[in-house]
């Protein structure tokens, strides 16, 4: 199946630690949508959702992947909140899956970690998405996360990811 991956699994170190079939196949950007960190995550903090606003103005980027069917539930255990949505891209002729955040899970008042941020950043900076977009994700604001062990974890990850970074 094609994934979309547009927040925290956009960076292929990040992803293939939950989908180890996942495979890069395309940078894409989709009109009429908007990155958002408005969604309620388990851990209380902001996290990604891809949010149709109907204007032509608007645009989100994000990283097709192809991944096997059988690992999509893998998936599915992180992304606690969304629900599937699938879109027919026609540049590729195919269909993709994406999570979108249900309402019951939205909050505008929500900020992200910085370290959550930091995925999405270094995923936008590893497949050198547009300037002003990672100019955009720069300018979210985030809070720092006091679960030290969290932290500290989600750290070991972000140095896995600049290290793959810089051998590539």
């Amino acid at each position: 199946m094609k994934y979309l991956a547009y927040g925290s699994n956009m960076h292929p170190v990040r992803l293939k630690l939950r989908i180890p079939s996942a495979k890069f196949y395309k940078v894409i950007s989709l009109k009429k949508y908007k990155l958002k960190f408005h969604k309620l995550g388990k851990d209380g903090s902001g996290k990604c959702n891809i949010f149709f606003t109907g204007n032509k103005k608007d645009k989100i980027y994000g990283i097709i992947y192809d991944i096997k069917d059988l690992e999509i539930k893998y998936l599915d255990r992180f992304e606690i909140g969304y629900e599937k949505k699938f879109l027919y891209l026609e540049e590729i002729k195919e269909e993709i899956f994406f999570y979108s955040a249900l309402k019951k899970f939205i909050n505008e008042s929500l900020r992200p970690y910085d370290w959550y941020k930091n995925f999405v950043l270094e995923g936008a900076k590893y497949f050198n998405l547009p300037k002003e977009y990672i100019r955009m994700i720069e300018r979210v604001d985030s809070v720092k996360d006091f679960d030290f062990d969290r932290t500290q974890q989600m750290q070991e990850i972000l140095e896995q990811i600049k290290k793959a970074d810089h051998l590539s």
